[in-house]
């Protein structure tokens, strides 16, 4: 998921879906680009093809819509629709963030966090990270998160353009702690990174059945879900049953996740500030966003 300021639209990406949508602010959901057949083709709009787009962010300065997809590549899309390629080589790309008139991409099959500056497209390698790193999201101008899904842990870098990383949680051992600093925290199956304009860390975990957060002093805790996995139900947020949140993306004072019961998927959302905050359903019934897109360097209202 992505909030595009520039249309007012949330990008939904679509993991087996192979192409892009669009949700208007009053939920409507249309096709924006891709034929919805696995394969790889150049084109405009619905005549596009991808593999399986797994994330989508939008430059604000110009508008082009930059698309990780399977097929070991990044695409750009123009206001207009068109599509072509943009970067070759990236084995593996699933999330994508840009941050400082770069690109970063989080690159699963080559086990790294690379950034390409948009004018040149030429990429390096920023860092190594386990393949388990799937997702990535900038909190204010010099602070990056990366989120390593299965190992149950979050990096942080918070002296870029340093390597320097600080680990939260505790690799391979799922849990649910709140109320600590981030070192001590215990996470489970982290799918969805999102930070506000103040530089807060939002995220959601599949394993605990919860969407969670990191304030500014690195305090974690639950601002939505019991950790129950019951049929999703609305309400006050640490009421609000959560199955399996998924992506995540922050909407002004809203986060809109994906959520799981089976085989359902529906758009839902957590309405801010914390602690009192609800969740209400959104919409029901559109393949499988998977990919969370990440807020950092845009001009959104920070949660408070």
């Amino acid at each position: 998921l992505f909030y595009d300021p520039l249309s007012g639209d949330v990008l939904m990406t679509s993991f087996s879906g192979f192409d892009v949508r669009r949700m208007a602010p009053d939920g409507k959901v249309t096709t924006w680009l891709g034929s919805g057949t696995d394969a790889y083709t150049e084109g405009v709009g619905l005549a596009a093809e991808f593999r399986s787009t797994w994330d989508a962010v939008v430059d604000q300065s110009t508008g082009i819509t930059y698309i990780a997809d399977y097929n070991h590549v990044v695409r750009a899309a123009t206001p207009g629709g068109t599509v072509s390629t943009w970067l070759t080589g990236v084995n593996s790309p699933t999330c994508l963030a840009i941050h400082q008139s770069e690109l970063w991409i989080c690159a699963y099959g080559h086990s790294a966090i690379a950034q390409a500056p948009l004018a040149t497209a030429a990429a390096s390698v920023f860092d190594s990270v386990p393949t388990t790193a799937l997702r990535l999201a900038f909190a204010g101008e010099s602070a990056l998160y990366v989120g390593l899904a299965s190992a149950c842990q979050i990096y942080k870098y918070g002296s870029l353009p340093a390597t320097t990383r600080t680990v939260l949680g505790l690799s391979t051992t799922a849990g649910f702690t709140d109320n600590v600093l981030g070192a001590a925290a215990r996470f489970g199956a982290l799918h969805g990174l999102a930070a506000d304009g103040a530089g807060v860390l939002y995220f959601s975990e599949l394993l605990n059945h919860a969407i969670r957060r990191i304030s500014l002093d690195g305090i974690v805790t639950t601002i939505a879900g019991t950790g129950a996995a019951s049929n999703p139900s609305g309400g006050a947020a640490l009421s609000a049953v959560t199955p399996r949140p998924l992506a995540l993306v922050h909407v002004g004072l809203q986060y809109v996740f994906v959520d799981v019961k089976g085989s359902s998927y529906s758009l839902r959302v957590v309405d801010m500030p914390a602690p009192t905050a609800t969740v209400t359903d959104s919409m029901t019934g559109w393949r499988w966003p998977r990919i969370p897109i990440p807020t950092g360097g845009r001009t959104i209202p920070p949660a408070t």
